[in-house]
């Protein structure tokens, strides 16, 4: 279509597209509004652009304007906190490095005597264990009955 409102089409195409347009009122709306456009822009003059005239006067544009810019060189005013901050940093290391050697020793103080009731308790089943099996053997060992002579007259 720009070819055709340009007038750069061929003519037998020119020839089939006008036919075309003749019997399609939409096409015909949009050609229409093409070579609106397309006169608008007939009244301009054009201009010829020297890129490496554009690009030294973007440079010199650029090395004129030396203040400093707000996104690459802040300019911070420095307060009393932040100087009182700055010196205080450090000693919040060492408080917390202080309050993590603490609660790791407490903990490892802990664990010994933890391990220490564990094995108590490990003791106390071993025995009961021992004790339960004495049992068991001495009902073994009274021969196949069941128990007392009255558990073997019933059964």
């Amino acid at each position: 279509m720009t070819d055709y409102t340009d007038e750069r089409l061929a003519p037998d195409q020119r020839t089939l597209l006008e036919a075309h347009l003749k019997n399609c009122p939409a096409c015909r709306n949009f050609a229409a509004s093409m070579k609106e456009t397309a006169g608008v822009f007939a009244s301009v003059k054009p201009v010829s652009l020297d890129r490496d005239k554009i690009w030294q006067k973007i440079i010199d544009d650029i090395e004129q304007e030396k203040t400093p810019s707000m996104i690459y060189e802040p300019l911070r005013q420095v307060s009393i906190l932040d100087k009182i901050f700055r010196a205080v940093k450090p000693s919040y290391v060492l408080v917390s490095a202080a309050i993590v050697i603490v609660i790791t020793t407490f903990y490892f103080q802990r664990l010994p005597v933890e391990t220490a009731k564990n094995q108590e308790k490990e003791d106390q089943v071993e025995y009961l264990v021992s004790v339960v099996d004495e049992v068991a053997s001495l009902d073994e060992s009274e021969g196949e009955g069941f128990g007392t002579s009255i558990e073997e007259y019933f059964l």
